[in-house]
């Protein structure tokens, strides 16, 4: 435990405690984003899902092409080997995570029950014994389920006084329980997703994005602060102060995309679906695709892209480029005087 019980000598500079200001109050806004998306919520959840899975396969360096994640990502599917095994299995979990973040409860048994679904079909996981004698804190060939219960004990005490930022808690948690290693294998999957559920407790924007997205742009950089932090650890002085400051950066940056999505968002539902969607396409520069207009449009149906490719095909302003999934669509009419719609267009 010697992130958690060295947490006091962990000092907030002036511009992280700004970053935790402007990132609790993007939290208090995620009323205003329920209301906002609440009649698009399953496609939004589905959107957000599917983000998750694609990035975190490539955080954990599963073989697998991009062709196959995506299309794991977006269906129901058999997994042919262990990776897409384990990606079935991480898929499940972050659901759940999604559906039920509330229900999730910091005990030993729940991290235990997540291992289990995370390993499902792949391996058995079970606790690791130990000959170490630490601080009275372990006996000679006791189980790590009593070091887990005393790590989980020592997290809720510290977090009962209201004295240190949630974040860093929640940080140097996971810290001790990678060092600790807890299972006899996957402890790394394991540590991951639940350092993702105990931050998505805390911030249940990440319904609306992806948090692994952010993860994985800036995975080197947590990896490196990973093992600083751990470098220490058996001298009991862990340096999490860097890591601290990767996972404020990728919560920030994931927020500040809800944040300018809701804007977007907003305006939009404003405008007739297909009117906005024939705008963003009239103001494309190149050759696109259909992904090219959900990106921008995730909550608009398939079959209302569809029909306004079609309506401007036939138009005669737009050309079908290709057949099938790798179809593009090129401009064909000079837009380069286009005028982006506004709310005062329409008036007699």
């Amino acid at each position: 435990m010697h992130a958690l019980n060295n947490i006091s000598r962990i000092q907030i500079k002036q511009e992280t405690l700004m970053v935790l200001l402007e990132l609790y109050e993007a939290k208090g806004k995620i009323f205003y984003y329920d209301d906002l998306f609440s009649n698009d919520l399953n496609s939004l959840l589905n959107k957000t899902l599917e983000e998750d899975v694609k990035s975190i396969a490539r955080v954990f360096g599963l073989k697998l092409t991009d062709a196959r994640i995506s299309f794991c990502s977006r269906k129901d599917f058999q997994p042919k080997n262990n990776d897409e095994q384990l990606l079935l299995n991480l898929k499940n979990v972050i659901e759940l995570v999604h559906k039920k973040s509330n229900d999730f409860e910091l005990i030993s048994n729940e991290i235990y029950n997540l291992g289990k679904r995370i390993t499902k079909n792949i391996s058995n996981i079970k606790y690791k014994k130990t000959q170490v004698i630490d601080e009275g804190f372990l006996e000679k060939n006791s189980s790590t389920l009593d070091v887990l219960d005393n790590l989980i004990k020592l997290y809720e005490d510290l977090t009962k006084t209201k004295t240190y930022e949630q974040l860093i808690l929640i940080t140097n948690f996971y810290v001790d329980f990678i060092n600790l290693e807890i299972f006899d294998k996957h402890n790394r999957e394991i540590g991951l997703l639940v350092l993702y559920s105990l931050i998505f407790k805390e911030f249940p924007n990440f319904k609306y994005v992806s948090f692994f997205k952010y993860f994985n742009e800036n995975l080197e950089l947590f990896n490196y602060s990973l093992d600083l932090a751990s470098y220490n650890w058996h001298s009991k002085f862990p340096q999490t102060d860097n890591l601290n400051e990767v996972i404020y950066k990728i919560i920030s940056s994931s927020l500040k995309e809800v944040d300018d999505f809701s804007y977007e968002f907003e305006f939009q539902t404003r405008l007739n679906k297909t009117d906005s969607i024939e705008n963003t396409i009239l103001k494309f520069s190149k050759d696109f695709s259909k992904d090219d207009i959900r990106k921008i449009h995730p909550t608009i149906s398939n079959s209302t892209i569809n029909r306004t490719l079609f309506k401007l095909r036939d138009e005669g302003k737009i050309r079908a480029i290709g057949t099938g999934r790798s179809a593009k669509w090129q401009i064909i009419i000079d837009n380069k005087d286009f005028l982006p719609l506004t709310i005062f267009d329409n008036f007699n």
